[in-house]
């Protein structure tokens, strides 16, 4: 019998983890279906990276990771520039306009995985089983159980979901979902270009779709995420390198010059959803369990993180105050915040998302015109980017 279960060990599952037991004695189990905990390595740049917000920086800090992962590879990008395909108007966004070093950091998924899974080591009440594989979930009004077929049975008075975007758990609980299918892909992979990034994380929106370059460490190096059309993808990955390459090059307006290397590609496809309800009696959703977003804003780990700030402080607060961490009024104070908080921000990336898609003279028309006057208004560009870095 554990106090918390944690179905998934993804940077969202191990940073509840690793948050809760800093705070307490709580015993928590971590079930992960893989078999075997995959190692970063310092030799090439992993294909998934995220955009950490300062906000998730300060969370990582509480957590005493974020040295760790600086000292491995971070890469601090100070500018943002977009434009509208071709030669539309574009807007800056610069971190000295509010007084930051950076707006945000290009770091690798694998890197900030295994810095949490080393950290967590140090935490004798956190137990870690790889291999789980669930088939059957139990929800009593004391406690809840879940069955494996490798390692028997595991009961807690919580278990969080945590175990992404097709969450086994989320739906044997018979939490649904208001679902949409972009029908488009993800392109991702690290290239090279002849001209140097200069710390600017850019992206241009075309009528395919965005393509963002994220600077990374290496001066002309460059995460790529490359969305279009389903098929459109799918006819990308069968071009040759140097065909790649010249197309990319191409699509780009070759902002940074000629991309000159790219390795191995991956293909993702882009759905959004937001579960109807996050939580229920002694269950709680988190990350993209409860919430998945387009990448074109950079926001999905973050709101995950996110999620998992507030659910640790709501349950350290019903443990202080004596209250039930598990009960279903307790876990609605976090749902009710989820819903504020992440509301507006799943509607605005879709709003964007939508308005760019759009070819009807009068909406690229108002595009054009939104776009010159955000960039020639300092206060409003302050607040935009205020709100992405979590200042506000």
């Amino acid at each position: 019998m554990y106090d918390i279960i944690i179905v998934g060990g993804g940077i969202t599952g191990a940073s509840l983890a690793l948050s809760l037991a800093q705070q307490s004695t709580l015993s928590i189990a971590i079930l992960e279906s893989q078999s075997q905990l995959s190692e970063w390595s310092s030799s090439h740049y992993h294909h998934r990276v995220s955009a950490i917000s300062l906000a998730s920086k300060r969370f990582f800090q509480s957590l005493h990771i974020w040295d760790d992962i600086e000292k491995k590879r971070v890469s601090p990008y100070t500018q943002i520039k977009v434009w509208d395909g071709g030669e539309g108007p574009e807007i800056h966004f610069d971190s000295a306009e509010i007084a930051e070093p950076a707006l945000g950091y290009i770091i690798e998924n694998q890197l900030i995985q295994t810095v949490l899974n080393e950290k967590i080591k140090s935490y004798a009440h956190i137990d870690i089983i790889t291999g789980a594989k669930l088939t059957d979930y139990q929800n009593y009004s004391d406690r809840v159980i879940l069955k494996t077929a490798e390692h028997g049975d595991f009961s807690a008075s919580l278990v969080i979901a945590a175990d992404g975007a097709n969450s086994w758990l989320r739906q044997q609980a018979g939490l649904h979902l208001t679902q949409d299918d972009y029908e488009e892909n993800a392109i991702v992979a690290t290239v090279r270009t002849s001209l140097p990034h200069e710390k600017i994380a850019r992206q241009i929106f075309l009528p395919t779709g965005p393509i963002a370059f994220l600077p990374l460490q290496d001066p002309f190096l460059s995460s790529i995420v490359w969305t279009l059309p389903a098929q459109q993808a799918a006819n990308k990955l069968t071009l040759d390198t140097t065909n790649f390459q010249t197309e990319l090059t191409d699509a780009f307006a070759k902002k940074l010059g000629d991309v000159t290397e790219v390795s191995e590609r991956f293909i993702f496809p882009l759905k959004r959803h937001r579960a109807n309800q996050y939580v229920k009696s002694r269950l709680a959703l988190i990350g993209d369990a409860a919430h998945l977003v387009h990448p074109l804003a950079g926001q999905g780990l973050n709101m995950g993180l996110a999620d998992v700030k507030t659910l640790s402080e709501i349950i350290m607060s019903a443990i202080k105050n004596r209250r039930e961490f598990g009960s279903l009024a307790t876990l609605r104070r976090y749902e009710r915040w989820c819903k504020g908080e992440h509301f507006a921000l799943f509607h605005a990336i879709d709003l964007i998302k939508k308005i760019y898609a759009e070819e009807k003279q009068a909406i690229k028309t108002a595009r054009t015109v939104g776009l010159k006057v955000m960039n020639s208004c300092d206060w409003m560009k302050k607040m935009v980017m205020k709100y992405a870095v979590g200042k506000i």
